[in-house]
């Protein structure tokens, strides 16, 4: 059985004001890796995405205190050559608002179609040091990733069990977790306790293993009669 997906690398904006947000592309990308990008953005305007990505989920925080509304979005894109250059997100409607873009490169993934096996995302709830909580329902050897957003920058804590990938002490906080056996996630929360005043959001996404090979194992016997497959040792 294949083993969770791995986390490779990952790629931070830091934390800014504009129309848009760029990266350059992490690590050395692989062709059938996949990318996952978190954006936060003080805006609810159309979001242009960097060519390839997908959106997956959105979570707004539409109330704080002392803070503007903001969106953290989930997109995700399976690498299809080795991508070099920079990946760049926009919303040329919305104005120069405040912003932060990670985009995490993951190997080992599902090697075709959807790769989360399953996705959960929070908004809003009580100010405080702590994301609203979030949990997933996973297959054996999913790979855990976990984006949380707060209104101010602020170091961040990584969900108990959890491993910190990405924090500049910046709004968004990236965190991983192999889960070898299937179930659930239980709850799962990051905490930012010098950005306590401020509401948050989180996103927790669940990334699955290739797919097992079912033909392993097999042979094909062929006769006059027909043709059949049969595992080695029926």
């Amino acid at each position: 059985m294949a083993g969770a997906p791995l986390w490779q690398s990952g790629s931070n904006s830091g934390s800014g004001v504009g129309t848009s947000a760029a990266v350059p592309v992490p690590g050395v990308v692989a062709i059938g890796d996949v990318l996952v990008a978190f954006l936060k953005v003080h805006s609810d305007a159309d979001v242009t995405i960097a060519p390839g990505f997908v959106l997956k989920a959105m979570a707004e925080q539409d109330a704080g205190t002392g803070a503007a509304p903001f969106r953290l979005y989930l997109y995700w894109k399976r690498a299809i050559e080795a991508d070099v250059g920079t990946y760049t997100f926009a919303w040329p409607g919305g104005g120069a608002v405040t912003n932060q873009l990670q985009v995490e490169q993951i190997a080992g993934c599902r090697a075709a179609g959807d790769p989360f096996a399953d996705l959960a995302f929070a908004a809003g709830g009580s100010a405080g040091a702590d994301t609203p909580a979030v949990s997933v329902v996973a297959g054996a050897n999913n790979l855990l990733i976990f984006g949380g957003a707060s209104a101010a920058a602020g170091q961040w804590v990584a969900p108990a069990g959890f491993t910190l990938r990405q924090d500049d002490q910046g709004a968004i906080g990236i965190a991983t977790l192999a889960q070898a056996a299937a179930g659930s996630s239980g709850p799962v929360h990051g905490s930012q306790p010098t950005g306590s005043a401020d509401y948050k959001a989180a996103i927790l996404a669940a990334l699955a293993p290739p797919d097992p090979d079912l033909s392993a194992g097999y042979f094909t016997l062929v006769s006059p009669g027909g043709m059949a497959s049969f595992k080695a040792g029926d």
